[in-house]
């Protein structure tokens, strides 16, 4: 075993890392819980989509399928066709997925600093929101390893910035938008950063305008297949059709709550029955079956709400949601957790935020409390841990520190007022890096003063 770990330090990681996951779901499946199921969409359009693009035979009979791109369910799709359908199948893939995302956490560590890559290893294999959301079926896994790769092929890019490099960069990062959209915004920034690379190394005029160019023509080839899909269906240039209704029914209720304290249910019935009431008298409504026509005006509805709205009560939503997303103990959001909550912290009624989590983590009994308590504890201590590895990797990791930080900060911005664990997975592998430098560190100090 010890020569293993030796000579095979990655494959051991990942080893390691399924093997916690695994016994994770074997526990859920003992405790008759069941494995958490984002949305049957994964199922029911999941199989239109691969239809759609001609992995599957058969007929569309829907065009809600569009309302997200189409990676991890027609992943979903093609398992439930050769018989791995289930969500138990499903949930142990994304366990094998997230195990590679273990190794590498320890691979971008290591390119950083080798001292603390295999404690970034061990850290996100026993890390409680990875092992958490693993066992669940959702896209966000899959996300988080394929941002990763985008994240290794920048890396590799700044120290080899060819056209080589450039294509496999912008191939990764069109397959992250393809399981989650938030990732396209992504583009306009790492072209930046990606001119003054391919700028620092003195590359000629040709070459500044070729290597980009390559990039974002990856991109394209990459994310085509879904835009000319939705043009010629739909007469749409768009990924999706899903940004209206997360707009109007999560990012507007959770404004008008900081706004006026408006319940989230009041506010969503008001929007539906706004919706109703504008689909009935659109000048398009011959094309109402068309997805996109219902997200336009899902769109315009809440842009609306959201213009009417004070600055300080968005300043005041997305605070609450960046707290959220921040210090939210994931073990909140296990199957066994939530089998064992009674109230709704969403529709929960209180005065103020702190009273509505008081209220919340109090009301759902001494077990749900102690356990929510040594949770908190936890994302204390990680976060004085991650203060120490900012300071820490700022002495000798400049660039790459400000690059991480400013990944958490898109994800916390773009995320907005809508907080929960499951949104802070993308900057994780930052925090676990931030977290190993921390520990790292404050050993280092141990160490001199003995």
């Amino acid at each position: 075993m010890n020569s293993l770990v030796l000579q095979r330090p990655y494959l051991s990681l990942f080893i390691l890392a399924l093997a916690v996951r695994v016994l994770n779901l074997a526990a859920i499946s003992y405790s008759e819980s069941g494995v958490l199921v984002e949305d049957d969409y994964f199922w029911t359009f999941g199989k239109q989509w691969a239809i759609a693009l001609g992995f599957l035979p058969g007929e569309i009979t829907s065009s809600a399928y569009v309302e997200r791109v189409p990676l991890y369910p027609v992943f979903v799709a093609l398992m439930d066709h050769i018989g791995l359908g289930s969500p138990w199948a499903v949930a142990f893939f994304n366990c094998v997925f997230d195990a590679m995302t273990c190794v590498l956490v320890a691979k971008i560590a290591a390119e950083l600093d080798r001292s603390v890559a295999l404690l970034a290893g061990l850290l996100s294999a026993l890390w409680p929101n990875l092992i958490i959301h693993s066992a669940m079926v959702l896209g966000d896994t899959v996300f988080v390893l394929f941002l990763l790769l985008t994240l290794l092929g920048a890396l590799k890019f700044t120290k080899h910035p060819d056209i080589k490099s450039a294509c496999i960069f912008g191939i990764l990062l069109g397959l992250t938008i393809l399981i989650r959209p938030v990732a396209q915004f992504l583009v306009f920034p790492m072209l930046i950063v990606m001119g003054v690379v391919v700028w620092r190394y003195h590359a000629s005029a040709l070459k500044l305008v070729l290597i980009p160019a390559i990039f974002l023509f990856a991109i394209s080839s990459t994310t085509a297949v879904v835009f000319v899909h939705n043009f010629i269906h739909f007469d749409r240039l768009a990924l999706g059709s899903q940004a209206g209704a997360h707009l109007a029914f999560w990012v507007v209720p959770s404004v008008k709550e900081a706004e006026d304290g408006t319940e989230r249910s009041a506010t969503v019935a008001r929007l539906q029955e706004d919706f109703k009431t504008r689909s009935a008298t659109h000048t398009d409504r011959e094309n109402m079956s068309n997805v996109f026509v219902r997200n336009d005006i899902l769109t315009e509805i809440a842009l609306r709400e959201l213009s009417d709205a004070s600055p300080l009560a968005i300043a005041k939503a997305w605070s609450k949601g960046i707290v959220l997303n921040l210090f939210t103990p994931a073990v909140l959001l296990d199957n066994r957790m939530r089998d064992a909550a009674s109230a709704s912290f969403i529709d929960s009624r209180a005065s103020s935020f702190a009273e509505k989590v008081w209220n919340y983590v109090s009301g759902n009994g001494a077990l749900y409390f102690t356990i929510f308590v040594l949770g908190a504890a936890g994302s204390v201590v990680t976060s004085l841990l991650v203060v120490v590895g900012i300071l820490a990797a700022s002495r000798s990791h400049t660039w790459p520190l400000i690059l991480g930080l400013l990944l958490i900060c898109y994800f916390l911005l773009v995320n907005g007022p809508v907080g929960s664990p499951k949104y802070r997975l993308p900057f994780e592998p930052v925090l676990i890096i931030l977290t190993a430098f921390g520990i790292r560190d404050i050993y280092r100090r141990y160490t001199r003063s003995n």
